[in-house]
Formats: C-alpha cells, structure tokens, sequence
C-alpha cells in the first residue's frame, strides 16, 4: 500500500517488524518493534520466511535497518541461519554498490548478536555497513 502524501509503500508488517519502501528516495527501512521481546529462535524464522516472500522483490541499493526497539539475542545457529536463508536471498535483488544502515539498540546482547550476524556481510566488497545513533545521520548517509 502506498500513501501519496509520503510515497511510502508497507510491504510487510508483523507484531515483530514492518518493512516500508520509500518510493522517491529508494530506501527499504525495516523497523524493529517491541514484539520483538517476545521472539523465540522458531518465531524469528518463521517471521522473516514471510518477510522474504513479499519483501526485497524490488531491486535496492540503500537499506536502513532500524534496530532501536529490537530485544532479541539471535543466537550462533541463527545468525547461520539468517545468512543461509534471509541474506542470500535479498542479496539477488542488490543493485550496484550497495549501502546499509542500522540503527543501534541499547539492548547489549542484541547489539552483539545483530554485530555477529552482519560481521560476514561487512566483507562483501559491494556493501558498505555502518551503525548509527541517529536517524538522520543515517538517512543522509544512505542518501550520499
């Protein structure tokens, strides 16, 4: 659904996250919510197998995810997981040089696990990642 006034398109939206594309800038921004307390490894999965059908079929070079209400420690083998199955997926839709913000959360442990589950994505020459406090500095990056 796309709103005229904000040239926003929902793509998905779960207790957990949404995913928005905004149309004039081009940007995926996934959002975390507070759902996402009560995430299990088998709920985490199940979530994103349903993002990944209806999201990241357009093509993208500027992601913005937003971690900020994300409490969940994705574990060794889920970190696995998302790379296997979630990564190698929205990757084929990558145009170009791509770029990835993300927004920190102040959930320590979470911080860590999304850290370690990007760490093998940080190396692919054609994605730059960085993590950023503030929206708008990551919305300006992304925009450079």
């Amino acid at each position: 659904m796309t709103t005229p006034e904000n040239h926003i398109s929902i793509i998905y939206d779960s207790q957990y996250q949404t995913l928005l594309y905004h149309t004039e800038s081009g940007i995926f921004e996934e959002i975390w919510k507070e759902g996402s307390r009560e995430l299990t490894d088998e709920l985490y999965q199940e979530d994103f197998l349903k993002l990944i059908k209806v999201g990241f079929r357009i093509p993208f070079n500027k992601v913005l995810i937003d971690h900020r209400e994300f409490h969940f420690t994705i574990s060794p083998e889920l970190q696995t997981w998302h790379l296997e199955n979630i990564f190698s997926v929205s990757i084929q839709y990558v145009t170009g040089k791509t770029k990835v913000a993300n927004l920190v959360t102040p959930d320590f442990y979470a911080q860590l696990s999304i850290e370690q589950t990007f760490e093998e994505v940080k190396t692919d020459k054609f994605i730059d990642f960085l993590y950023f406090d503030d929206r708008i500095a990551a919305v300006r990056w992304l925009l450079k």
